[in-house]
């Protein structure tokens, strides 16, 4: 099952946004919850745009959308089947949103194969270079945490992931969402960890935390969700360090799909084997001038959104934010 439709990521996320708000599931969809808000006119997925990529089926006998609008969030384009029939009052609109990438990792004995079949000489010697040299220099280690974890390890690991970002992030100067809801996080983690629906990948030097990933788990899947690395320790190219040890453990244990999710860049391209987008769905009755009137006023405020992304001006935004709220913080003081 998709971990973003399991109760433990379902039940924080609802605890964390929409404490207050009316949960419903629809008979013509599923597996996905929806909530509304005071006075909004349209539904939208439970976990909105915080998930890693989820997917839905419809079933065209039912008729339970009528006179509504729902807005899905990051519909995974590659998991997706699409519907063969729906009702012909439903219509689905869809915006492309973030660019996606993912390992098939069906077929490999081994992280060797892998990096053999699918990357070039110069392209494997860049993914090791930086290993070899972080072990030559350092007594490196690396950790996985899933299932039941003492409270005590999950807080250092935690509360390092939040350093690591903190830093980084205030280096490049842009405000980061991770950080604002950290409680969320922190309160997620640790229950889907409990169910072996999320796991910490650590990265040691010395015994010092250099690197994390904070990952989602399927039977099949392995969803890349939140990483970072100490700056201090860039040149060893920790992106490609920490990738490759979360791909062994993969394919050791008989995961199918290493999905490296939202963005765009080198680490993510070198080693992806396909790409895919992530979409906007807009599902809305065509027999009702409200709904229809709602439903293509959301399609086309999310085309111009995306619109706007193609010209880095989220890249603007997140820094405006940043200056901002730095600016916030100095007047307190």
């Amino acid at each position: 099952m998709n971990p973003f439709f399991s109760k433990s990521f379902t039940g924080n996320w609802i605890r964390h946004f929409a404490p207050r708000h009316k949960v419903v599931r629809l008979n013509f969809i599923r597996p996905m919850e929806f909530v509304r808000k005071k006075f909004s006119p349209y539904y939208f997925n439970v976990g909105k745009n915080l998930t890693n990529g989820i997917h839905y089926t419809i079933d065209s006998n039912e008729s339970d959308f009528k006179g509504k609008v729902l807005l899905i969030h990051d519909v995974h384009q590659y998991f997706h089947e699409q519907p063969k029939q729906v009702h012909k009052r439903l219509k689905i609109k869809k915006v492309p949103q973030y660019k996606g990438y993912l390992s098939r990792l069906d077929g490999y004995k081994d992280i060797d194969g892998y990096l053999l079949e699918n990357l070039s000489k110069k392209g494997r010697y860049k993914v090791r270079d930086g290993e070899k040299k972080l072990a030559k220099q350092h007594r490196i280690d690396f950790k996985v945490f899933t299932g039941p974890v003492p409270k005590n390890e999950y807080d250092i690991v935690m509360s390092a992931l939040y350093g690591i970002l903190s830093k980084r992030w205030d280096d490049l100067g842009k405000d980061n969402d991770i950080l604002r809801d950290r409680d969320y996080y922190y309160d997620l983690v640790y229950d889907m960890m409990l169910s072996n629906k999320a796991s910490l990948n650590v990265l040691y030097a010395d015994d010092t935390i250099i690197a994390v990933s904070l990952c989602f788990l399927s039977s099949k899947v392995l969803y890349f969700a939140i990483t970072s690395f100490d700056p201090d320790y860039s040149k060893y190219s920790l992106g490609h360090v920490i990738i490759g040890k979360i791909m062994k453990w993969c394919i050791d244990n008989g995961i199918s799909y290493f999905d490296y999710s939202k963005g765009d860049n080198d680490y993510k391209n070198r080693w992806a084997t396909d790409s895919y987008l992530f979409e906007n769905h807009i599902l809305y009755d065509k027999g009702s001038v409200s709904a229809f009137l709602i439903g293509n006023y959301l399609y086309y405020f999310y085309r111009f959104k995306q619109e706007l992304r193609d010209k880095k001006i989220n890249v603007v935004y997140s820094k405006l934010k940043y200056r901002l709220k730095s600016i916030g913080l100095m007047h307190k003081n």
